[in-house]
C-alpha cells in the first residue's frame, strides 16, 4: 500500500542566506586586511608592509624582516594579522555550517518520517518507533526521537507545522494503544466472569437459561 504523505518540509531560506552573508562577509574583511598588508606598486614594482619597502629579490627573508619591523614600530601590524587569520576562521565555519545543514529536509507520511539529515544523509523512521520531538527557533530545527537515538533536521521553515502534525500522530497511537489494552482487559475480565459462571452452572446454582442470558450480556450479544 502506498504512503500518503501528510507534510513536508520548506527550507528556510532566510537563514541559509544568512549563514552566506556572514561567510562572505569575513572573507571579504580578511582579503582587505590582506591587502592592506601587503600592497604592490607598479611604478616601483616594491612591496610595502605598513611603509615597510620589500623588494621582490628578497621577498621570503624580507617578509619576515618586514614583518618584525612593522611590529616594533606599529603594533597594529599583529593585531592585524590575528584579525585576518580570525576573520578567515570565521567564514569557513559559517560556509561548513551551510555545506553541512542545506541539503535537511524532511516529510511525513502515515507510516514513516523521512528525509536528509546533516550532510545529506538519508533516514526512515518508523512512526510506531517516534517516542517524542522537539523544535527550536535557533537555525529552524526540529529532533525526532526514537529508540535508536535523536534525529536532528535544520533550517526548515515550517519545522512547527510538521511538529503539529506529528504531535496528533503521536497522540493518536497513544490513545490506539490505550484503547487495545483496556478492551483487552475487559476481555479478560469478562472470560474470568464466563468461568465463574459456568462453575455455578455446574454446581447447580443457577439455571441454563440464566447462564445463557448472562453470557449474552457479558459477549455484547
Amino acid at each position: 500500500m502506498d504512503e500518503k504523505i501528510l507534510i513536508k518540509s520548506e527550507q528556510d531560506r532566510k537563514v541559509a542566506r544568512i549563514l552566506l552573508i556572514w561567510a562572505g562577509a569575513f572573507f571579504l574583511i580578511s582579503i582587505i586586511l590582506m591587502s592592506s598588508l601587503l600592497v604592490e606598486t607598479e611604478e616601483t614594482n616594491s612591496f610595502y608592509m605598513y611603509g615597510v619597502k620589500l623588494e621582490n629579490t628578497e621577498m621570503v627573508n624580507g617578509f619576515e624582516r618586514a614583518f618584525d619591523d612593522a611590529y616594533v614600530d606599529d603594533g597594529s601590524a599583529l593585531a592585524s594579522v590575528v584579525i585576518f587569520f580570525l576573520c578567515l576562521v570565521l567564514g569557513c565555519i559559517f560556509l561548513i555550517v551551510f555545506f553541512t545543514l542545506y541539503k535537511c529536509e524532511i516529510s511525513v507520511t502515515d507510516k514513516n518520517v523521512r528525509g536528509k539529515t546533516f550532510f545529506g544523509k538519508e533516514v526512515v523512521l518508523p512512526i510506531n518507533m517516534i517516542s517524542a520531538y522537539s523544535t527550536g527557533s535557533f537555525m529552524s530545527t526540529i529532533a525526532v526521537a526514537t529508540s535508536s537515538g535523536l534525529t536532528k533536521f535544520a533550517l526548515i521553515g515550517n519545522y512547527e507545522e510538521i511538529g503539529n502534525v506529528l504531535s496528533r500522530m503521536i497522540n493518536e497511537r497513544q490513545d490506539n494503544t490505550a484503547k487495545i489494552e483496556s478492551d483487552s482487559q475487559t476481555t479478560n475480565h469478562g472470560m474470568d466472569d464466563l468461568v465463574k459462571l459456568k462453575n455455578l452452572l455446574d454446581q447447580g446454582i443457577i439455571t441454563q437459561e440464566e447462564f445463557d442470558a448472562k453470557k449474552k450480556q457479558l459477549l455484547g450479544l
